[in-house]
């Protein structure tokens, strides 16, 4: 997987070893998952100036959002409520970053959005759904605020189907 060069700092390399390491151990406790070549050590890689992760290859298909079915659904659900059962400690999690949208910004989204709606078809829907989301902003900062530095649970932050194998 070679990493997009422009997004790579210091910051974003160590959340790459990271979430490697969490892939490793999460694989460790007998879960079907793919951790980087050499994940606990080094897996990134840097080459002519691009850096890159190398995993052994898998034998299987990349789920498709046309093809996916109830069964399918219900497996990687099941295996998201696994790794949050292993109650897994790691370095990487303990960094939590709340961030909330504030409602100014959620506003000015919305404002402009609308001033181009002929550019954005999801404008009239956004300035509809404002109210929603500046209240389901409120409420993450009232749990951020609640939860502090709690313990996390350790998941998968980017569980699309582009990284689900059959």
């Amino acid at each position: 997987k070679q990493l997009i060069h422009e997004h790579m700092d210091a910051k974003t390399l160590e959340r790459y070893r990271g979430s490697q390491q969490i892939a490793a151990a999460f694989a460790a406790s007998g879960l079907p998952a793919v951790a980087a070549l050499d994940a606990v050590s080094e897996p990134l890689r840097e080459v002519a100036g691009s850096w890159f992760l190398a995993f052994p290859w898998i034998d299987g298909a990349r789920a498709h959002h046309a093809r996916l079915t109830v069964d399918q659904a219900r497996t990687v659900g099941g295996l998201i409520a696994q790794m949050h059962l292993r109650d897994l400690e790691h370095p990487a999690a303990h960094a939590a970053n709340w961030r909330s949208i504030p409602e100014e910004q959620w506003r000015s989204l919305a404002g402009r959005s609308a001033g181009r709606s002929a550019d954005q078809p999801w404008a009239a829907t956004l300035s509809e759904q404002l109210p929603e989301l500046i209240e389901m902003s409120d409420e993450y900062c009232v749990a951020a605020d609640a939860l502090g530095d709690e313990p996390t649970v350790i998941g998968h932050r980017d569980l699309d189907l582009k990284n689900v194998l059959w």
